[in-house]
């Protein structure tokens, strides 16, 4: 008697003509090659577009003919991630096209037996751009934290209710650091006096009445201390315009 998950298996399954079908509609890059050497026995369109070869000049040749990797030791490496569930997914690695420019790709694959002789489908994807846009980001907010540490003024932004959505790292110069502000109330960290004139115009804001951008209150600095700041404010909106909350920037009157 046939078990329901035999039963539920789609016929697809066993033709290989709709298995390769799949693969070639595929927008990543997939190939099958032999285990052993490497020699590739199929590759679909977007194989041949991430590497740069003609599909019929990549049957029958090796991985290393084709220069996708540099040696045999860095194929043995990627090998060697199929040891232990002849499967990988997601690994990221370098890869050479075929005008031998590096290019950074991310592979999954899994060892397969259609016959006697062993196989490795891999799939994988050019994230070259994605991960130079990633480095320049994070080369940007670098750059970004060490001028706003370096600057006399410090960003900052609340909501309507008083709750700190962001405060630049400057701020360490009150004696504050800028991970435990976030999410807590302004108005804790103000003189009780001036908390209540800030109350005042966050209900103008709201009101839509004219305030000035410029005015001082006293942070506290340490248990008793207070230094008296400067605050430059404008509206924050959302997509409609609607009012969300206040942003602007703090410096230190001498």
């Amino acid at each position: 008697m046939t078990d329901a998950t035999s039963q539920a298996e789609p016929r697809w399954l066993a033709d290989p003509d709709a298995a390769l079908a799949i693969l070639d509609l595929m927008p990543d890059a997939a190939t099958i090659t032999r285990l052993a050497d490497g020699s590739m026995l199929m590759a679909n369109p977007a194989a041949a577009a991430m590497y740069g070869w003609p599909l019929a000049e990549m049957i029958g040749r090796t991985t290393l003919e084709l220069g996708l990797f540099r040696n045999a030791a860095e194929r043995q490496r990627m090998l060697g991630l199929l040891s232990q569930r002849d499967a990988f997914r997601n690994h990221e690695s370098p890869f050479w096209n075929r005008s031998g420019q590096q290019r950074e790709g991310m592979f999954s694959a899994r060892v397969f037996r259609p016959g006697d002789e062993p196989c490795l489908l891999v799939i994988g994807r050019d994230i070259t751009e994605t991960k130079f846009q990633q480095r320049a980001l994070r080369d940007s907010e670098a750059r970004y934290r060490m001028l706003a540490e370096a600057t006399l003024v410090v960003p900052w932004q609340i909501d309507l209710d008083g709750t700190l959505v962001y405060v630049g790292p400057g701020v360490k110069r009150w004696t504050y650091r800028a991970q435990d502000l976030v999410g807590g109330s302004v108005f804790e960290l103000i003189h009780p006096e001036d908390a209540q004139a800030l109350r005042q115009r966050l209900e103008q804001r709201r009101d839509r009445r004219r305030v000035p951008r410029l005015f001082r209150v006293r942070v506290r600095v340490g248990t008793d201390n207070y230094q008296v700041i400067e605050i430059d404010t404008a509206p924050v909106t959302d997509g409609t315009g609607r009012l969300v909350g206040v942003h602007g920037m703090a410096r230190d009157i001498q």
